[in-house]
């Protein structure tokens, strides 16, 4: 197909590397991991304690710093992180760079999609406007929802194998403990129930959003390509 028949950054992208829209958006949940898992590193290694250790014994805690530590280093061998989108994006130094611009576009566009809705969800779980979540556990989720729906992992072999239930099985402890502390019961409103169950909640509303969010060009591809 000739540069100039291409209508859309979106089709240039599936054309340029061979992915699915599908695949495309599997990079945008891990895109959106990295940020959440992130988040979690620098608590842990900051010694920022959002309320979970006390639940777990040191072993467990031992454990999700490693495997989640494990998880961020491969992730950041084969995925953008969103600052570096953002770098490559902004460079129009050169026709090289413009066109690599024009690729990495449509993976901000539904990234941006997904933060917005999680920005307004949030607000919505937040306590006299403190916002209450659990990045790491929110990462988690959101890859095992994803591949839950039938989307392919098969370029990330690291996520295929890795063994996300024994890390949630931690989170699922805790969260017996707390709703039997707190006498949260199944019919609990979704605002009062554990941050544990709002992540699962939170976790489906987002792949759902990505699921149906649908691609609309805003920038052309230049003619002189």
């Amino acid at each position: 197909m000739r540069i100039n028949n291409i209508k859309s950054n979106l089709q240039f992208y599936l054309m340029t590397t061979g992915k699915t829209i599908k695949d495309l958006k599997v990079e945008v949940i891990l895109i959106f991991c990295i940020k959440l898992i992130h988040e979690y590193i620098q608590s842990e290694d900051d010694k920022l304690d959002f309320g979970y250790s006390c639940y777990m014994t040191k072993e467990e805690q031992n454990l999700l710093y490693i495997k989640i530590k494990e998880l961020e280093n491969h992730l950041l061998k084969q995925i953008f992180t969103i600052e570096e989108i953002y770098r490559i994006i902004n460079d129009k130094s050169s026709k090289e760079s413009l066109i690599k611009a024009i690729v990495m576009e449509p993976r901000l566009y539904f990234y941006d999609i997904l933060v917005k809705r999680f920005i307004s969800k949030m607000n919505l779980f937040s306590d006299n406007g403190t916002k209450y979540y659990i990045p790491e556990l929110l990462a988690l989720y959101l890859i095992i929802d994803i591949k839950e729906k039938g989307y392919s992992f098969k370029e990330f072999r690291f996520i295929e194998d890795f063994d996300f239930f024994s890390l949630i099985e931690i989170y699922n402890k805790i969260n017996i403990q707390i709703k039997r502390t707190n006498h949260i019961k199944l019919n609990t409103p979704l605002i009062n129930q554990t941050t544990i169950n709002q992540m699962q909640h939170l976790s489906l509303y987002l792949i759902n959003v990505l699921e149906e969010a649908k691609y609309i060009n805003k920038k052309k591809l230049s003619p002189s390509f």
